[in-house]
């Protein structure tokens, strides 16, 4: 079901349902109190009638009085004696149910007011009984009584109650239902806008749909999707330079391959010394190829999801200097380690942090020059523990350091980077690191070269 339809359902719900039972509950309060009313007027009537017969001891002209007030009043005034035996009635000629009159015997036993009530058998008309009984001074029972009304008048401002309720009942929904329709509109104008807008993205990559002005919540979404939009872009130029990137890598290794094969192939007089040397060619290109390939499947990996490891926990400068004597024959310069007695319990994955280090030494290794050794240090402070390498290569000229744990990106040029490496070390190290909650950092350092280390 669509939303305005939604909001036009609820809203012509809330507006008309309590309309309709605010006017049952008036209607329902109308009837009983004029049912009270009419009660306590006829007995009223009734006392009247007692006051009337105790006081008029000529019947003529007594009659003549309730005669006047029956045709006025529109009521059957009835009169019993003490014993029961009907003196006056102003309606002898009227067909009204009295059944042994069960009100009158009431009155008389009680000496209180009684009333009830009677529906015809065509169920057209209601008739109220009062009974009031009639006592001297003494206290001393009379007689008895008897008001008939029927509810003639009542049904009539009923029906006229009815007719006015439903009419406006039908002109309230009316309006409702046009109101309802034209909030639902308004209120999914600017939804359906968005998605308009979302669409426009999809298919021309247009984020002009996504400003909106105001502070709901629907501009609200607006600026989250018009961010959404800003972070895809960026994601998309970063994949395809990633892409671009990539190709390049994977030409220069397999270019300067087919050329030294084809030359194998295509020169049977080549010396032996030649043959040697393209020959090893090929070998350090598909070495550099491998590794490229390597580093590109472990990345993309890593990118996709961590598998599910549970950190351990472990003194950190032990491990630290347990990782670097395993590494350190297949490095090209010496190294030494300051902080492995830093006793802090880390929670880490061994292996993660052995890759770390790995990576993070052999870029050191790869920009180091001089004599002096590379420099590893673990140390504590207020964020945690910072492991980072020093370095005496060229230093980082960038005005954003941070840059280096970037995809493919190097501080030397393209045709370099035989010798440095492929600028995809340090991304690995970044997604592991951020990966369990850590921080990574770099800088040049005054006296040279850089800077490059962890926060766990």
């Amino acid at each position: 079901m669509k939303l305005w339809l939604k909001l036009f359902l609820a809203l012509l719900v809330v507006s008309v349902l309590p309309a309709w039972l605010l006017s049952r509950y008036a209607s329902s309060s109308f009837h009983h109190f004029t049912r009270k009313v009419q009660e306590e007027q006829m007995a009223q009537t009734g006392r009247w009638m007692g006051e009337l017969f105790r006081e008029l001891s000529i019947s003529s002209e007594r009659e003549a009085v309730l005669a006047a007030h029956a045709e006025d009043s529109g009521r059957r005034l009835r009169y019993f004696s003490a014993e029961g035996e009907l003196i006056y009635d102003s309606g002898e000629g009227e067909p009204v149910f009295f059944d042994d009159n069960p009100d009158v015997t009431q009155a008389m036993v009680t000496g209180t007011y009684a009333a009830r009530w009677w529906l015809t058998d065509d169920h057209a008309r209601l008739y109220y009984f009062s009974a009031v009984p009639v006592v001297d001074d003494l206290g001393e029972l009379q007689g008895v009584a008897q008001v008939v009304e029927h509810t003639g008048r009542i049904t009539n401002a009923l029906i006229q109650l009815h007719l006015y309720q439903k009419t406006g009942l039908i002109w309230m929904m009316g309006g409702a239902v046009v109101v309802a329709i034209l909030f639902s509109f308004l209120l999914t104008r600017r939804l359906r806008r968005l998605r308009q807008a979302a669409r426009d993205f999809a298919l021309e990559g247009s984020k002009e749909g996504f400003v909106m002005r105001g502070r709901d919540e629907v501009a609200e979404l607006a600026s989250g999707f018009y961010e959404m939009a800003d972070q895809l872009e960026i994601k998309q130029r970063y994949n395809r330079e990633f892409v671009q990137t990539t190709l390049h890598e994977l030409k220069t290794p397999l270019t300067a391959m087919h050329g030294a094969a084809d030359i194998l192939k295509t020169r049977p007089g080549l010396s032996e010394k030649d043959r040697r040397r393209f020959s090893e060619n090929i070998q350090i290109q598909s070495d550099r190829l491998l590794h490229l390939v390597k580093e590109l499947d472990l990345l993309t990996s890593l990118e996709e999801a961590l598998p599910a490891e549970i950190p351990e926990k472990h003194c950190v400068g032990p491990l630290v200097k347990e990782i670097v004597d395993r590494i350190r024959p297949g490095l090209q310069h010496r190294i030494e380690v300051y902080g492995e007695k830093v006793e802090v319990e880390i929670e880490v994955v061994p292996a993660r942090l052995e890759q770390v280090m790995i990576n993070l030494i052999q870029n050191a290794d790869r920009y180091h020059c001089g004599d002096k050794p590379l420099r590893v240090e673990v140390d504590t402070g207020r964020d945690g523990v910072r492991l980072w390498v020093d370095d005496d290569g060229p230093g980082i000229s960038e005005e954003d350091p941070m840059r280096i744990f970037d995809r493919y990106f190097t501080t030397v040029s393209r045709d370099e980077t035989l010798e440095y490496g492929r600028g995809l070390g340090l991304a690995i190290v970044k997604r592991i690191v951020l990966h369990y909650g850590g921080e990574v950092f770099a800088e040049s350092r005054e006296w040279g070269g850089a800077r490059v280390g962890v926060v766990l």
